[in-house]
Parts: C-alpha cells; sequence; structure tokens
C-alpha cells in the first residue's frame, strides 16, 4: 500500500509541471484578450464581432536566429454550430508552428491572435493540421487603426491574422507557412481524459475546466453579445 501511494505522489508530482505549463497559458492568453479589448489601437472591433473562432497565441518565441522558427501554444474557442452570433464553445489547446511570418515575430516575445472569419477555414482547423500559408483566404490584419474591420480586399477572408511584439500595438502579421495544430496532449490534460478538439468545440455538453473560466470571461468582451 505505501509502495502504490509513492507511486501515486511521483505521478502527480511528475504532472504538475505540464498543468502549470498549460494553466499560465490559460491566464496570458485571457490577458491578451483583455488587452485587445481595452486598446485604442488595436484589432477592429467589427472584425472581432465577425468572427467564428477566435485563436490566441501568447508568448509565440523564436527558435534560433539564424532558422527564424517560431513556435507557440494558445487557446481556440469557437462559436457554437460555428455561427458568430451564438455562444461560446469550451475552449481546445492548440500550436503554432511557422518559418519567419512578419518582422512582428522580431522581438522577444510576440502575442498572436488568429481570427477565424468563416465555416470552412473553421472546420479545417478543427480538423487537424492546417497551414495558413497555403490557404488563399488568409489575410493579413488591416492596421489598428482601422475600425470598419474587413474591407477592400481582406473582405472575404477566411482567416485574419494580428500579432504584436513586446507589448506594443497589434498589426496585420505577414501569414507565411503558419500552421495551427490541435494540441491532443495539452488537451487531454486540461479535461483529464481523451478528447479531440472538434469534440471540445462541438459537444454542448463539456463542461470548462475551472482553470479556463477567465479566458471564458474574457471572450464575450472581444465579440458581439448574444
Amino acid at each position: 500500500m505505501i509502495k502504490n501511494c509513492c507511486l501515486s505522489l511521483l505521478c502527480i508530482a511528475l504532472a504538475m509541471p505540464v498543468l502549470a505549463q498549460d494553466n499560465q497559458r490559460l491566464k496570458d492568453a485571457s490577458g491578451v484578450l483583455k488587452e485587445v479589448l481595452n486598446s485604442k489601437t488595436g484589432i477592429p472591433q467589427t472584425t472581432l464581432d465577425n468572427a467564428i473562432c477566435v485563436v490566441v497565441f501568447p508568448n509565440v518565441k523564436k527558435i534560433g536566429a539564424a532558422v527564424g522558427v517560431t513556435y507557440g501554444r494558445g487557446v481556440l474557442a469557437c462559436r457554437a454550430g460555428l455561427q458568430a452570433d451564438s455562444a461560446w464553445s469550451a475552449p481546445a489547446m492548440y500550436s503554432l508552428d511557422a518559418g519567419s511570418i512578419g518582422p512582428q515575430f522580431g522581438g522577444s516575445s510576440t502575442d498572436c491572435v488568429v481570427l477565424v472569419m468563416t465555416e470552412p477555414a473553421a472546420e479545417k482547423i478543427l480538423s487537424g493540421k492546417w497551414k495558413l500559408g497555403a490557404d488563399a483566404g488568409a489575410y493579413l490584419g488591416s492596421s489598428g487603426a482601422t475600425t470598419q474591420g474587413l474591407t477592400g480586399g481582406s473582405r472575404g477572408a477566411q482567416v485574419v491574422m494580428y500579432a504584436r511584439a513586446n507589448g506594443g500595438v497589434f498589426a496585420g502579421a505577414s501569414i507565411g507557412n503558419a500552421s495551427i495544430t490541435s494540441d491532443d496532449k495539452a488537451n487531454r490534460e486540461l479535461y483529464g481524459r481523451p478528447i479531440t478538439a472538434t469534440e471540445i468545440v462541438r459537444d454542448s455538453k463539456v463542461t470548462v475546466p475551472d482553470v479556463a473560466q477567465p479566458f471564458m470571461a474574457a471572450l464575450p468582451q472581444t465579440t458581439k453579445s448574444n
């Protein structure tokens, strides 16, 4: 019995760093969402209002100056039924992998916000790994000073991507070969069982973990009310 107790304690100790990282990810993503709302030079409100899914990647890091590869761990939430005027789903964990995707990623730490504007784009992201740069519907976010949201060439865009380096203002980020992938291991840790991003988003019975409540509370502030 003592042996079993020791093994249980060891398992808990090994799991704690992973859980702590995921908790910090959710906390940081919540902070980015709040700052987007409060910034006068942030993402246009009308663009946020019409987003079907929001993916927040706080503290994206560049791995090696010569290679220029960037990597981030973030959080996604989508509207129920993938309709812009519906309630938010429970959050799913995602990863961002990319080459050098724009000057906004030149700093030591970059916050990235990906707005998914159409149902087909949301379906692609939920289905697994999706390379944004390979999709003609991906568009660079307009400047923060623009308040009209999607206009001109950006109208009809499937994905709009913004980034800010070292706490600066959000601006359109070059798409490059960025790909967004479901972080299945983190989702399993967060929900305590194997679960896919599609199941999290589409199953209305999925309970939002306590640690994710601040992230959920921030979402209504960045999109139109129901």
